[in-house]
């Protein structure tokens, strides 16, 4: 069997119209601290997507910023620090819509 360009560009085509839209998607998250001692980058250029019945697992050592990220998500860190991050939540949007 051969398989030329436009069979493939049509199956890629199929597929994403297959895929469903992530239910959660971040781009570039950035959590920074500023202390005595100069700006702390707690999260830097983290981004992930979640789809509908996926689940997702934050792993890594001590320290590396597992909980500021998820804090960073539900906006819960401390006044302290700044977050920046392009989130688009198709769960959240569902909640507030009338």
């Amino acid at each position: 069997m051969t398989v030329t360009t436009s069979d493939r560009h049509a199956d890629t085509q199929r597929a994403e119209a297959a895929a469903p839209r992530p239910l959660l998607e971040v781009e570039a998250l950035q959590t920074f601290f500023t202390t005595r001692h100069g700006v702390v980058k707690a999260v830097d250029g983290m981004s992930f997507a979640l789809a509908p019945g996926e689940t997702l697992a934050i792993v890594g050592e001590s320290g590396c910023g597992k909980s500021i990220t998820a804090l960073s998500l539900m906006r819960l860190v401390p006044a302290i620090s700044s977050a920046s991050t392009r989130r688009r939540c198709e769960a959240c949007a569902a909640r507030t819509s009338p």
